[in-house]
């Protein structure tokens, strides 16, 4: 199956193998060069050269937040007063991808120092995940015991019940309530994502429900204290019994470590945090325990980008957890130009971003398009990035992006319908799938004997099952092409016989690694639409293939991204902000998830309104599938006049 990577992810790789080569070093230096050299600017000095022990960092984006923590290092190793070796400076951050991005950037540092510098060694600055230290201090544990996200949300859906359950032996008034609390939080996906993080924080205050309730903000569990209690001795029964940890676990064992006197820090003088804004409670705890170990401790982010509360993410500021913090802020954007930080500005209550460049605002940076039709606004997009392109804008320039997949793939095909090929972030691309389908197709169009038919499928088919070839599977199969080239169009064939291959793949795999092969096969059908047979399909599919594509992403994947033009689509009432934003707190996160989106591009922003119908299967109710109204978040008139407005009607 295909692996999800990310775009560092893949740098990351390359970085791991040819961190000596001198070729790549130079082609990294070309498209980074820029970001290493530029001077500083009174913002980033105060933070680069601050003595103050603990410093909270507000960054605004594009404003070189990486790269002030990098000079940051440098001035550790260099110039501060007590200067201290680059193995005693720990860089911490809340993912992979971004601990890959702050070690090709210190190993591209490296490379641009000076002779007299070269005597430092970068490289050997420490940057790990804060689940990585968790490890380190707390010891090593099974991996195959491990509870990802999705196990662990169904383990405390199992706790609920036992609770739930346990709730008929007590008083019908005492019973009423709790029951009814449990099936609110069964419902509701924030209610049980905030009382995953109210149990985590439990294990670090000693399994008290109702102090971990008043000092860290659970206002709605105020009154459910004694329930709480009850669910997290649920939960931690059922890891027990089954043997499992989560990173709750990792955490909490770390912590206790450092309590003892066992956590390994001693060779370590300062810490810095990266994207602190994605850390949850009980990470932020970890990192203030060790923080006030070392005794220097520098955290960069931004409010405003804080978009993974589904994955626990929870931002409050250091001064909450620590006295003695300074503030500082980063607001001066080295990305955004006029147009865009006017506009940011204006969205954000208290907006202090302040764009780097002297420029005239462009009037069309900023552009709405509001479609009345699915199709015009696939058309729209499709010529507006057929123009770039025209233009001389490389592919890898323009993203589009969406709130959701869903919302992405119907775009995708329109490209393939105009020879244009797209690149999801996070998602390797390989032909195999649709070669396969393809060679099917041709099978059926050529063989008519029915043993030679059947011969030619079990060739084709056998190399991707894990298991031996039954008869039932090719008689099945057998059956389901010959339904499928019961159609007279190529598309009709196609689409018979990817569902056929699909079948057989789900028969071998399981459901869940079936679900990326039919979503990227049914991109395609629009190409078939053009074709006459499997020979010219495949043919097409090759050479839009060996073609760059124009970058394609959710909101969540392209964070820290930056690209030239980038398209918003899906701004619908329902799809951003989603049907599911029912409360305040949801509706906040939606406000920053258009944030992010809205900050991408460094010249130009389109926003992208067309109907969206969701399918029944989705889980959406009746009343929110068809979302046809404008996004509320485009909606206040402030932010009207710094927008060139586009209607695309029956009419134009």
């Amino acid at each position: 199956m295909r692996k999800k990577r990310n775009a560092w992810d893949e740098c990351s790789c390359i970085f791991t193998q040819k961190l000596h080569s001198n070729l790549f070093l130079i082609a990294f230096k070309m498209n980074h060069q820029t970001t290493l050299t530029i001077a500083l600017n009174s913002y980033q000095k105060a933070i680069v050269q601050t003595s103050h022990s603990f410093t909270e960092v507000l960054a605004g984006p594009g404003s070189g937040k990486t790269s002030t923590l990098l000079q940051r290092v440098l001035h550790l190793v260099q110039k501060a007063e007590v200067p201290c070796s680059p193995d005693q400076i720990l860089v911490l951050s809340f993912s992979n991808s971004a601990v890959n991005n702050v070690k090709v950037k210190l190993a591209m540092r490296q490379e641009c120092q000076s002779e007299r510098e070269r005597n430092v060694d970068l490289r050997k600055v420490r940057v790990k995940t804060i689940h990585s230290l968790s490890l380190h201090l707390g010891g090593q544990k099974n991996k195959s015991e491990f509870l990802g996200e999705k196990a662990r949300r169904q383990l405390v859906q199992s706790a609920l019940e036992q609770v739930y359950e346990a709730a008929n032996k007590l008083p019908k008034a005492r019973r009423t309530l709790r029951q009814a609390f449990l099936k609110g939080v069964r419902s509701n996906n924030e209610g049980l994502l905030q009382l995953l993080q109210c149990i985590d924080l439990m294990a670090v205050s000693g399994g008290k429900a109702k102090e971990t309730i008043a000092n860290f903000g659970f206002r709605h569990l105020e009154r459910r204290a004694a329930t709480v209690e009850a669910v997290a001795r649920a939960y931690g029964e059922e890891k027990r019994k089954r043997k499992k940890w989560d990173h709750s676990d990792l955490i909490v064992q770390a912590l206790d470590a450092m309590r003892a006197g066992k956590g390994d820090l001693k060779n370590i003088r300062h810490v810095l945090v990266d994207e602190y804004q994605d850390c949850s409670p009980l990470q932020t705890r970890l990192l203030v325990e060790v923080g006030e170990r070392v005794g220097s401790l520098m955290v960069f982010g931004d409010p405003n980008q804080a978009i993974y509360s589904f994955g626990g993410g929870r931002y409050s500021a250091l001064t909450q957890w620590m006295k003695g913090v300074e503030t500082l802020s980063l607001p001066k954007s080295y990305r955004l130009n006029h147009p865009h930080v006017d506009f940011l500005n204006a969205f954000v209550e208290g907006g202090s971003i302040e764009a780097l460049s002297q420029d005239a605002p462009d009037q069309q940076a900023l552009t709405r398009v509001i479609a009345d039709s699915a199709y015009r606004a696939y058309n729209s997009v499709g010529g507006k990035v057929q123009r770039l392109l025209d233009a001389g804008c490389l592919p890898q320039d323009i993203c589009i992006m969406a709130r959701e997949k869903a919302v992405l793939a119907p775009f995708e095909s329109a490209l393939l319908m105009r020879a244009i090929q797209t690149q999801r972030l996070g998602l390797e691309r390989d032909l195999s799938d649709i070669e396969a389908v393809a060679q099917l197709m041709a099978v059926a169009e050529k063989y008519s004997d029915k043993e030679v038919f059947e011969s030619k499928i079990r060739g084709v088919c056998a190399t991707r099952l894990k298991r031996p070839f039954l008869d039932g599977d090719i008689q099945e199969i057998t059956k389901r092409l010959r339904s499928g080239f019961r159609s007279t169009s190529c598309e009709g064939r196609f689409i018979g016989c990817w569902k056929a291959y699909c079948w057989l793949i789900r028969r071998g795999q399981g459901g869940e690694a079936v679900t990326h092969i039919r979503h990227e096969l049914a991109r395609w059908e629009v190409v078939a639409r053009q074709c006459e047979n499997a020979a010219e399909l495949l043919k097409k599919v090759r050479a839009a293939d060996a073609r760059q594509g124009v970058i394609t992403s959710t909101i969540h994947r392209a964070k820290g991204g930056e690209w030239r033009h980038v398209i918003v689509v899906g701004m619908t009432e329902g799809v951003l902000p989603s049907w599911r934003a029912t409360t305040d707190t949801l509706l906040a996160e939606e406000r920053r998830l258009f944030y992010v989106a809205a900050s991408r591009a460094i010249e130009t922003t389109a926003f992208v309104c067309h109907p969206h119908t969701y399918p029944s299967s989705h889980g959406a109710v009746r009343e929110v599938r068809a979302c046809v109204e404008q996004s509320s978040f485009l909606k206040p008139k402030k932010l009207h006049s710094k927008m060139r407005r586009v209607a695309l009607r029956a009419s134009s």
